[in-house]
């Protein structure tokens, strides 16, 4: 895409509800230009001590780089990386995993490494300013209204329900309210 004269951008924030599918879209994405696919939670990043924290992100980048091309994915982010104005600057383990990050991502920027960074979250305003502000592209989702979601439970086949299951349909996109 680069010879084409197409840029790529290094970093992705899918924002939005949960069951929306953000994960799915960096999976999606991996598979589809088939580069390796790197996913760390809040477990994968938070640790006990201090210090820990810091050099488990710089590790996760680390091996997503020996991996390039690869897509780094970080769920979760408004838990991981927290907005720091919130917490006054009384959280070291916030402070050490932001600024962490904050070098990590820069770093992505300076190398040739070719490693693209896919962060969700539910919680967009959550995130540290710092942080937002590093990605460079921005994708939101929306639940759907009933009917997208009621078509979603008709049979592929285009045939009629065989099993009277029609008022189900109706039902069942009305109890899935504010899930894709």
């Amino acid at each position: 895409m680069a010879g084409a004269g197409v840029s790529i951008p290094r970093s992705l924030l899918l924002a939005g509800p949960s069951g929306v599918g953000k994960t799915q879209v960096a999976r999606t994405l991996a598979n589809e230009s088939g580069l390796t696919f790197i996913a760390a939670t809040t477990a994968d990043v938070k640790a006990n001590y201090l210090g820990q924290s810091g050099n488990r992100v710089k590790l996760l980048f680390e091996r997503a780089r020996s991996s390039a091309p690869a897509i780094l994915f970080l769920d979760e982010l408004d838990v991981i990386a927290p907005d720091r104005a919130v917490s006054g600057g009384n959280d070291q383990l916030t402070d050490e995993i932001v600024g962490q990050l904050l070098q990590e991502m820069d770093g992505i920027s300076a190398r040739d490494g070719h490693v693209f960074l896919v962060a969700a979250t539910n919680h967009l305003e959550r995130i540290d300013a710092a942080i937002r502000s590093r990605f460079q592209e921005r994708l939101a989702s929306r639940c759907q209204t009933n009917r997208p979601r009621s078509a979603a439970h008709q049979p592929f086949n285009g045939e009629e329900d065989r099993f009277s299951i029609g008022g189900w349909r109706s039902s069942a996109a009305g109890h899935t309210k504010g899930r894709a």
